[in-house]
This record gives C-alpha cells, sequence and structure tokens, in this order.
C-alpha cells in the first residue's frame, strides 16, 4: 500500500474510532526528512498512530513483542529495525544510524516498553545517540488518552477503562524540533558538537513527553 494511502488511512480510523486530534502538525511539516519522531509508550496503538503522522514510509525501532501485536500488519507496512533488547544493542544502532543519514524518518518509543504506571518510564539514550551520529533533528510527540482504551497496560484500577473517549477526545502533541543549532547555547557542555545535542535532548525531550495524563480514575 502506498506510504500517503496507508498514513490516511490511519489518520481517518483513529479520528473517527478514537477521536484523536494532532496538534503541533508545523511542528513535523517543519522539520526535514530525516526526522526522528520520539513518543512516549501508553499503548498497542501507539504504532499505528505514529505511522498516521508521516505521508512517507518512516522506519521503526520497536520491540519484537510490539511488532507482533496489535499494530503489526500496519508496522510490516514500514521499515522496522526490530529490537530484541532495550537499551538496542550496537548493531541495531548502526542499522538505524545509517538509515536517517539515508534521508529517512525514524520512530522510537524512548522507553522501549509500554507504560504500567500511567507516567513516563525510565527514558533510554538511544534517540539521543542516533540524532546525535546522524546529525537529524528530534521531534517529541506526547499521546495522551490512548492509555484508557483496552490496549494499554494499565489495570482497572488505575485507569477508567473506555473504548470510545466521552468529553474532550485523545490526542498527540508534537513538540518543537530539537536540533544541533539549538543545542549550542550557553548551557551546552565543554565542547560542543555532538556531545551538545546529546546533552540537550537528555534534557528537553523527556521534560515535552512526560506531561500529566488525563487517566486518572473519576
Amino acid at each position: 500500500m502506498p506510504a500517503s494511502a496507508l498514513s490516511d488511512a490511519l489518520s481517518i480510523i483513529y479520528r473517527a474510532l478514537f477521536r484523536i486530534e494532532v496538534k503541533g502538525l508545523d511542528n513535523l511539516n517543519n522539520a526535514g526528512p530525516n526526522v526522528i519522531i520520539a513518543l512516549n509508550h501508553v499503548s498497542f496503538l501507539d504504532a499505528g498512530l505514529a505511522l498516521s503522522l508521516r505521508n512517507r514510509k518512516p522506519v521503526f525501532a520497536i520491540d519484537v513483542g510490539i511488532a507482533q501485536a496489535v499494530v503489526g500488519a500496519a508496522v510490516r507496512e514500514a521499515h522496522a529495525t526490530r529490537c530484541r533488547s532495550i537499551p538496542m544493542k550496537p548493531m541495531a544502532v548502526r542499522t538505524l544510524i545509517d538509515a536517517v543519514k539515508a534521508g529517512n524518518a525514524l520512530i522510537i518509543f524512548p522507553e522501549g516498553r509500554i507504560t504500567v504506571t500511567g507516567s513516563l518510564m525510565k527514558v533510554y539514550d538511544g534517540a539521543a545517540m542516533i540524532a546525535d551520529k546522524a546529525d537529524a533533528e528530534i521531534v517529541p510527540v506526547r499521546i495522551e488518552g490512548l492509555e484508557q482504551t483496552p490496549f494499554s497496560r494499565l489495570s482497572k484500577g488505575q485507569v477508567r477503562r473506555q473504548l470510545v473517549p466521552q468529553g474532550d477526545g485523545h490526542d498527540a502533541r508534537a513538540g518543537e524540533a530539537h536540533r544541533r543549532s539549538r543545542a549550542q547555547g550557553p548551557q551546552a557542555p565543554a565542547g560542543g558538537g555532538r556531545g551538545a545535542l546529546r546533552h540537550h535532548v537528555r534534557s528537553r525531550v523527556p521534560h515535552h513527553l512526560d506531561r500529566p495524563h488525563r487517566d486518572a480514575k473519576r
């Protein structure tokens, strides 16, 4: 299936069924072709949502178990580098760096697994390292609401389950792109360059991803 057709179909499904609203699209559209899209991981639906954000087929860094779950068919339509462990093995990282350098967008979940707390889990350094080596931009995207669906790993005691949201719908919010030119500021580590970008991403991206979720049980 052509990438644009797959993206459009997924966008329609997520808007109609889950009432997903994507905010900050300009931040995604204005990023370069080899952008790294870093998302928090709240459900098995996240990969399909990520695919709906790009008209070109991206490269996925995704756990084998997630790739074989609900969105497996959609992910197989994209180029997926499947990682058997987080943090990623050096060969997997090298493959992703080369793919981004070649002009591909990369979708990555820096936590490496779906949250079991409703908050951001431990964030690994893979996205920052790849951005560093490939001289790429990172756009953080925060997903809110899909953790309330039956496709999350939260218990009924943690969230109020609902397949179709009541009141306000779910959303995905894209933040500003992080790039080396912005990272080389007064707070950058000595020497600047690639180390500055990695330092910048480590401090800024988790902050955007770890905003309060609307998952409190009422």
